[in-house]
């Protein structure tokens, strides 16, 4: 799972290193604030690295006048909690749809490793960071 966690993590810094280069001011023009990241899945889940992923580059690229908070383990409630909690502006990100993603990119990340069988990596997740 190792490898799906990285497949993840790079999507999520790519995307925010995207959305903070287009057009973007500079980091001493940026106002300070906190965005907040939820999400119903716990921080053993490969979406979790992604979620960090974000969250140093965001506030790498806005010289810490950005901070990103990541609200997970179930703490909002259940999905729709959660996406209730962005519709009042409580979250200001969540992707309900993350689980269904990192499925659909298992396949291509397995191959990638040459991982022929899941079997051959299961148990395989370091948690230690």
């Amino acid at each position: 799972m190792a490898i799906l966690a990285r497949v993840v993590s790079f999507t999520m810094a790519g995307i925010a290193a995207i959305a903070m280069s287009c057009g973007a001011p500079v980091a001493a023009e940026y106002p300070n604030m906190t965005i907040r990241f939820g999400d119903v899945g716990n921080r053993n889940f490969g979406y979790y690295q992604g979620m960090v992923a974000f969250k140093d580059e965001v506030e790498s690229k806005s010289g810490g006048r950005i901070k990103v908070e990541i609200i997970t383990d179930l703490k909002l409630g259940t999905a729709k909690d959660v996406l209730d909690a962005v519709q009042l502006g409580t979250v200001n990100f969540y992707n309900p749809r993350a689980s269904v993603e990192a499925l659909e990119a298992l396949p291509e990340a397995l191959n990638s490793a040459g991982v022929s069988r899941i079997a051959e990596i299961v148990g395989s997740l370091n948690t230690s960071r």
